[in-house]
């Protein structure tokens, strides 16, 4: 593939975790001279005193996005391409990391099912993962909404029929956590859990 450098090409990458979006960033810098474009410096852009903390990071996302419905996005990303253009026609490859999924939609959904509270909602985190089982020394590991990683795994009933990124998930935690994964539920419903256990 070849790309010319009289045109202008924006490329977003969107995935769950471990879905290999990190690997694709470097392969298209390094072969097609990409330039990447972090989330977190366009927020940090328009609101310069932000923390460079996730939870700080995606408050200050959804400010901007209350504001004007997240047009600053690709308001601040034409600032970002003209910049790197120095005044000229804009051209070049530019690849913006990551979209982030509005928390509102999570929010509309996660609430416990008796008092119908908000349930505290945080995006993974591996170092949590890891002080977690020091602490705790569990032998196996339940995993939870797994269909939040992709809807597709809802219709499975056995491990190979999740998806590719969520297998490779689970590899991580399991390799992180240095233990194994033997439950995994994919829905809701009683029936959409995985039993892996051999005990």
């Amino acid at each position: 593939m070849k790309i010319s450098d009289d045109t202008l090409r924006v490329v977003i990458l969107s995935g769950p975790i471990c879905a290999g979006k990190s690997t694709v960033v470097e392969n298209l810098c390094k072969r097609y001279g990409a330039r990447l474009v972090k989330t977190r410096d366009l927020i940090k852009q328009q609101l310069p005193r932000v923390k460079d903390e996730r939870g700080a990071l995606q408050r200050a996302g959804e400010k901007l996005d209350r504001a004007d419905g997240g047009a600053w996005v690709k308001n601040a990303l034409a600032r970002f391409i003209e910049a790197a253009n120095e005044g000229s026609t804009p051209r070049g490859l530019f690849v913006v990391d990551s979209v982030r999924i509005p928390v509102q939609e999570l929010k509309t959904t996660e609430k416990t099912t008796t008092t119908k509270r908000q349930r505290r909602l945080a995006e993974f985190d591996w170092e949590q993962l890891r002080r977690s089982v020091l602490l705790n020394g569990p032998t196996d590991i339940a995993l939870t909404f797994v269909d939040y990683l992709s809807i597709k795994n809802r219709e499975a009933f056995r491990f190979d029929q999740l998806t590719l990124e969520t297998l490779r998930f689970v590899e991580e935690v399991e390799r992180v956590s240095g233990q194994p994964v033997t439950l995994i539920s994919t829905n809701f419903n009683w029936r959409n859990v995985i039993d892996r256990r051999s005990w």
